[in-house]
């Protein structure tokens, strides 16, 4: 008896796709006045025989040194890359946060997002960026911050976040 599979049959067969329980990978930075995290988790489910997936986040914490918050920002994107070309081949996902604020803080605004190159680059970067501001009754607002939270994500898989406020 003869047998006959397709192609794409056949790469299913010699090369399975299979959902793992694979655990998010979190680091975490702690400055002086700031706790900056990042995660990435496998997403098996959007993976093909040429494709790999992830979906990675980070968030920028600014606090008062001691043990209070006073915002977070953060961002989320899930992409895929070709293992073949080394090129990120889609983009799923986005999300941005905030969580506000300790007393006196007060959230503003999203500033506009910026997002450098999209599908079929090595790099694609995009960054999140908030205006927060400190405000004392009678007194006025002293300070304005503009915290920003920017994500890499290489071609081949990589990631890499940067953070910082001004």
């Amino acid at each position: 008896m003869r047998l006959l599979v397709s192609a794409a049959a056949a790469l299913a067969l010699a090369f399975p796709l299979t959902e793992s329980a694979s655990a998010a990978t979190t680091t975490v930075e702690v400055g002086a006045d700031y706790v900056f995290e990042s995660t990435e988790e496998a997403d098996t489910l959007m993976e093909t025989f040429a494709t790999r997936c992830k979906k990675v986040s980070a968030q920028y914490t600014r606090t008062n040194g001691a043990f209070n918050d006073l915002y977070k920002i953060g961002q989320r994107w899930g992409f895929c890359w070709s293992t073949v070309t080394h090129k990120v081949t889609s983009l799923y996902g986005w999300e941005r946060w905030k969580q506000c604020c300790d007393p006196g803080w007060s959230w503003v605004s999203w500033e506009p997002t910026t997002t450098y190159c999209w599908t079929g680059c090595k790099t694609v970067t995009r960054r999140i960026e908030g205006h927060t501001k400190f405000c004392i009754p009678l007194v006025g607002c002293p300070d304005h911050d503009y915290p920003w939270v920017k994500l890499f994500l290489y071609g081949t898989g990589g990631w890499n976040a940067t953070k910082g406020s001004g």
